[in-house]
Order: structure tokens, then sequence, then C-alpha cells
């Protein structure tokens, strides 16, 4: 009994020995791949020089953004006309990602921000009548790029410059006129034989005048009038500043070349002559030096 039982265990010993020489471990399954987390972009905006305002960006304002991977197209930008807005310290609007961690981007940023069907043809207008603060601002178009950038977690800052070009008007008292009598008057002041609408390419950041002439009436700042115009040049012997002085008109026939970011000012002397009143025509500061009698 004792040699069954024996040869019983050494059966069941040679069983499971054998069961286990033959097992197939299966191999541990390695984790999948984590996929790849994409960085948010993190953009500011500066200005170069000052706002229409003189003190930069100002809360309200709204930049239209593009991010573009190759070739600038409405088509294939992969951020499209974004509106971002400042609120006086930062600026704000839908988060947006690099597209991966490797390829370098392009940025576009303008504003005030519009509808853009072709950024490479977009019509801008500047008012016709800047009189009101809001309408002088909405004609200060500024732009900027930043190109080949590496994705990164840092900021990245656009900065900005203008594309319009600015004309300061100073009226003060000559002959025949004190200030007191100069202050008293309703004076007023019209810039003639402007063309409103430019031509802009928001991938150059250039603006070329377009349509036909007409007027623009600046912003009266108190001790000077200020507008924004579209670059272009007046052709000499054109009507360019109309000053009326209680209701009357005297006009300046003058050409001059409006330059794209540059700021213009002439200060208009206003005197009384054997005819009514005559005017006179300062300096601009960008050195173009030219005088005359409005009649």
């Amino acid at each position: 009994m004792k040699k069954h039982i024996f040869y019983f265990i050494l059966a069941t010993i040679a069983v499971l020995f054998s069961c286990d020489k033959n097992q197939v471990v299966e191999p541990t399954p390695e984790p999948n791949p984590k996929p790849e987390e994409k960085l948010k972009v993190n953009l500011g905006f500066a200005l170069e020089g000052t706002k229409a305002t003189d003190t930069a960006f100002e809360t309200g304002d709204i930049v239209g953004l593009y991010m573009v991977y190759g070739t600038a197209s409405a088509a294939s930008n992969y951020v499209n006309n974004l509106a971002l807005s400042y609120n006086g310290s930062q600026w704000s609007g839908d988060s947006f990602y690099w597209k991966d961690s490797s390829t370098q981007a392009d940025f576009y940023a303008y504003s005030p921000r519009a509808t853009v069907t072709d950024m490479k043809a977009w019509t801008f207008h500047v008012q016709t009548n800047q009189s009101a603060l809001n309408a002088y601002k909405a004609s200060d178009l500024v732009w900027g790029t930043r190109k080949a950038v590496t994705p990164t977690e840092e900021r990245i800052t656009v900065t900005t410059k203008h594309i319009m070009s600015s004309l300061s008007i100073n009226v003060v008292p000559g002959v025949g006129f004190s200030e007191e009598e100069l202050a008293a008057a309703n004076v007023s002041v019209e810039i003639m034989s402007m063309k409103t609408a430019a031509n802009v390419d928001l991938t150059s950041g250039s603006a070329t005048a377009s349509g036909d002439t007409g007027s623009v009436i600046p912003y009266n700042a108190g001790t000077y009038w200020r507008a924004v115009l579209v670059p272009q040049t007046v052709a000499d012997g054109s009507q360019l500043i109309v000053v009326k002085v209680n209701g009357e008109a005297y006009t300046l026939r003058q050409g001059f070349t409006f330059e794209s970011g540059k700021k213009h000012s002439c200060t208009v002397t206003v005197k009384k002559s054997s005819s009514g009143i005559s005017i006179g025509l300062g300096d601009w500061e960008t050195g173009s030096n030219f005088s005359g009698d409005a009649q």
C-alpha cells in the first residue's frame, strides 16, 4: 500500500513539473505613449511710439491676430483674425496653441480689428469727420509682425507701428489779431484734397491711398487740431487747409507728401490785411519748408 502511494506522489510531481515547464508567460504590456501636450501661446503687444491718444494701447482696444505656418492665406492660416482685447493691463481672448513643439510660426497683428476677407488686400478707411475723439482714435491703424518664432512657454511680444500719417495744426494770431480776439472767435479747420481710403497689405504693413478725394474734419484738442490721414501725396496747387474765422473761409493751396508712420505739424498764422485775413504756414516736422497766403 505504501508503495502505491509513493508511486502516485511521484507521478503527480512529474505532471506538475511538466505543466510548469510548458507554461507560457505572457509579457507585461507596455503603457500607451502619452500624447504630446500642446503649448499654449502666450502673447502680448507693444506699440512703437504712441497711440493717437499718446498713451499707448488703451482699455477696450481690440487687436486682430494671425498665426501663420508657411504662406499667409485666409484659407490656411493657423489662427485667422483672432480678436484679442485689452483691459488696461493684459490681453485676453480665445486660447490658442502651437501646432507642435518645434515648428516655427509667423505672427501678424493689427488694430483696430475689423472684418477682413483678404489680408493682402484689405480696404481701410479713416474717418472723414474726426471731430469726435472716438472717430479720431478709430482712424489710427497700427500693425506689427513677429516672424520665425520657435514654440515656447515664454511671453511673445509683437511690436506694432503706425500705418497712417498724422497732422497737427496750430492756429495762432498774427498782425491785427490779439490772442484774446482769436480765442473769442469761432475758428474751425478742415483738411482738403485727401483720399480717405487705403489698400492695406497686412502681411507687409503697407498702405496705398485709393478712391476719390474729399475733406477731413480734424479733432479739436483745445489749443490745436489733429487728424489721422491716409499716407499720400497732395499735388502742388491743391487746396490743403481751409481755416474759417467767424464763418469766413480762407484757403491755403499747397502740395505735400504725408508719409506712413510720420507725424507732421504746421502752424497757421491768422493775420488781418487790407483784404481781410491771410494765412502763413510754418514748417513741418519732417523738415519740408514752405509757406503761402490763403485767398
